[in-house]
């Protein structure tokens, strides 16, 4: 029985961290426009995400996670004679944000 309960100990112990993962990711994206020299404007994106995974078993696991994005925008959200948004040179403004909890069950039939 001493085998059994070190074999229990080792599947339970793998069990644990193989069923928990984490994710974050980071992107920054720019555009250094030269005014003199184009019409584009210049642009900066920051995207934060981060995604925590409980996987039970194979087909069934139970996400969460956050996101987060950041640009160049005016605060006051002008709209140019071309359509699009003003920019500004300075910090980033928070344009959006999204928290989801998604639960995935494998139906076997």
């Amino acid at each position: 029985s001493g085998s059994r309960r070190a074999w229990k100990n080792q599947r339970g112990g793998g069990a644990r961290n193989r069923c928990w993962r984490r994710r974050f990711i980071t992107e920054y994206n720019t555009t250094l426009a030269n005014g003199a020299r184009t019409s584009i404007t210049t642009t900066k994106n920051m995207n934060y995400d981060f995604l925590i995974t409980y996987l039970l078993h194979p087909g069934t696991a139970l996400y969460v996670g956050y996101n987060s994005n950041l640009q160049n925008l005016d605060p006051s959200l002008t709209v140019l004679p071309d359509g699009s948004l003003a920019r500004t040179r300075h910090p980033f403004t928070n344009d959006g944000r999204q928290f989801f909890v998604k639960m995935s069950y494998l139906f076997r039939f």
